[in-house]
């Protein structure tokens, strides 16, 4: 049975840091964290992989970084609600 799930991901573009918001369905926290960084990792253009000690990825020749800021289970009737809004 699918469980729900709302994810955070961090978007640094020089100074600048913002914040994209999404939800999807999951069997597993596991299968979440895996969704919301392929989320991340095609944010836009696919990215590249950071350094070892970065969880997010490289994107426009290098000039924006994103990766997932949080991940966390939320109930359908919250998912239902956020999905008309984001």
């Amino acid at each position: 049975m699918n469980k729900f799930y709302y994810a955070i991901i961090k978007i640094r573009d020089g100074e600048r840091e913002y914040y994209s918001r999404t939800t999807f369905e999951a069997l597993s926290i596991e299968q979440a964290s895996d969704f919301a960084n392929d989320y991340a990792k095609d944010f836009w253009d696919g990215g590249q992989k950071g350094d070892d000690n970065e969880s997010g990825y490289w994107h426009c020749n290098g000039e924006t970084y994103v990766n997932v800021d949080s991940i966390q289970e939320i109930t359908k009737n919250d998912y239902n609600v956020l999905m008309r809004y984001i």
